[in-house]
């Protein structure tokens, strides 16, 4: 089926906003083995792949990612990588972030993904923002959501997460 993964982003898209010191260019949502995906089911692992670039003087970024639900809204996790691993240091004005949970315990439904840039240790300055921009189903699993109750407290979620990680990108060119 479709999905709202996007590839690459506009820099005048309605939702985005930012100081454009540092760009987000491509981002990725993948199973655990590395294939591009649109829907995921229970007990599938979700990859977030996050690739940006940055102006000069630009040392140090953070990236913090929002998931909620799009039929009831309220965040149900955040992951912050300066929180869960490191900043990443973009190497030649180039860099991304990998996210990794090893398991989704989520209702049927669609799902929607704010990813943010910040300076590292500043929330309040934003880099760049692609509000609920980016985005996954989940499929039905027979039987089970009909009568399961949601799994997990708001933000429980933060505790699956199997790895974060910030690296430098190489340019390509």
């Amino acid at each position: 089926g479709g999905g709202w993964a996007v590839s690459p982003i506009a820099s005048t898209s309605p939702g985005r906003y930012g100081s454009g010191e540092a760009r987000i260019g491509e981002v990725r949502l993948l199973d655990l083995t590395g294939r591009p995906r649109a829907y995921f089911r229970r007990g599938q692992g979700l990859a977030i792949e996050v690739d940006y670039a940055s102006k000069p003087g630009v040392e140090a970024v953070d990236c913090v990612v929002i998931l909620e639900n799009t039929a009831f809204g309220g965040a149900l996790a955040m992951w912050r990588a300066l929180r869960d691993a490191t900043p990443s240091r973009p190497r030649l004005g180039k860099g991304a972030f990998r996210l990794e949970v090893e398991d989704l315990p989520l209702l049927a439904g669609r799902y929607c993904l704010t990813i943010a840039l910040h300076p590292a240790g500043d929330l309040f300055a934003e880099y760049d923002v692609l509000y609920k921009m980016v985005g996954f189903g989940f499929e039905a699993e027979i039987g089970w959501d009909t009568v399961a109750p949601l799994e997990f407290e708001p933000l429980a979620l933060n505790e699956r997460v199997a790895r974060c990680e910030a690296r430098p990108r190489e340019s390509a060119d």
